[in-house]
């Protein structure tokens, strides 16, 4: 296991919610184990940072002071729902972000306010929701104070942060991931590349610097937008991004996978060099691994947070037409059960 120098105070985001004590006064931290609509007060956390502890002990006695009402859950009722603190561990720039089922004046005094008494504070945000589900993030977003995003660095290039994007939480350990993936690959400048889940482009935007060619699928438009904008600030024009579910992308674009999905674009062939996958828990669907081995690219790099659905979507590849060359656990997240692997796979058939 590729473990962690730093194992205090390395998460880049936290998320924390709004509710109520036994006494009924607001209280602002994490869930207590089991309960999902009782947060206790939060003084200190161990994984997160200094600043971001601090923020929720100034955002807690603001909404006091305010008489802010906290989310009910059951009853469906009150204001404040999340608080999420972001941070460019390499820049130091913070982003604030406020979930609430409404906008209210006392929101924008508090952006002020954070701005104010923490000077790393750049952005400041509310995401508006009307939804029972508990997720932290909103159908709206507005900007309350500062700059849209925060910039975090990455593998020597530099990455813009939205509010709702998506970004690996520890950016130390992230690179060290990154290295893994590259080592696996063995780029030499001349490959064309496909990134499948390629997010924001942490991952396919390093490849592109790399290789003659990137092109990443990703399903959220969001985050394409985000990745389109991080490969112009880093200069990087051989990057493209393709929006879309993979299963559908890889159907039309490259003609692989189940016939008849529609015309194929003529200017990207079905051939690739290497191919990197990175699912969420889930794993790849049956249909993205038959389109994988129907590709047939020589090298092909996954990397999981789910041994489970790894251990299974290997079986399934090795099955048909690759063999797995190693596995690297890499510990983004000491002091927890979670791993991330890489496994670096070669076409044998």
């Amino acid at each position: 296991v590729l473990a962690a120098d730093e194992r205090f105070h390395y998460r880049n985001k936290m998320e924390y919610s709004f509710g109520r004590d036994e006494k009924g006064a607001l209280t602002l931290g994490l869930h207590r184990r089991g309960f999902y609509d009782k947060p206790f007060d939060l003084e200190r956390c161990f994984i997160a940072t200094p600043v971001s502890s601090e923020i929720v002990a100034f955002t807690r006695d603001f909404a006091r002071r305010e008489n802010l009402q906290p989310y009910d859950l059951r009853r469906h009722t009150g204001l404040l729902r999340f608080l999420v603190v972001r941070e460019g561990i390499r820049t130091g720039e913070v982003m604030v972000n406020l979930v609430a089922g409404e906008s209210h004046p006392a929101l924008e005094r508090l952006a002020a306010e954070l701005r104010r008494r923490f000077p790393s504070v750049q952005s400041a945000g509310l995401n508006l929701t009307r939804r029972k589900a508990q997720v932290a993030v909103g159908e709206e977003e507005r900007l309350l104070a500062g700059k849209a995003t925060i910039s975090e660095v990455l593998g020597g290039l530099t990455f813009e942060i939205s509010s709702n994007s998506f970004f690996q939480t520890n950016t130390k350990q992230a690179e060290r991931l990154l290295e893994t993936a590259l080592e696996a690959l063995a780029l030499g400048g001349s490959e064309r590349v496909l990134d499948v889940y390629s997010g924001t482009g942490t991952f396919t935007l390093p490849l592109a610097k790399r290789a003659a060619e990137a092109i990443g699928i990703e399903s959220s438009a969001i985050a394409v937008r985000d990745a389109e904008r991080n490969a112009a600030r880093n200069e990087i024009r051989n990057a493209r991004f393709w929006t879309g579910e993979a299963l559908e992308v890889m159907r039309v674009r490259l003609h692989v996978g189940s016939p008849g999905a529609g015309d194929a674009d003529a200017s990207v062939g079905p051939s690739f060099d290497a191919v990197l996958v990175d699912p969420p828990r889930a794993g790849l669907h049956p249909g993205v691994i038959r389109s994988l081995v129907e590709l047939g690219a020589p090298k092909l790099v996954y990397i999981s947070c789910n041994p489970s659905t790894l251990g299974r979507d290997l079986g399934l590849l090795c099955e048909r037409r690759y063999a797995t060359e190693w596995i690297q656990p890499v510990d983004m997240f000491p002091h927890t059960p979670h791993i991330e692997c890489v496994a670096a796979l070669r076409r044998i058939a």
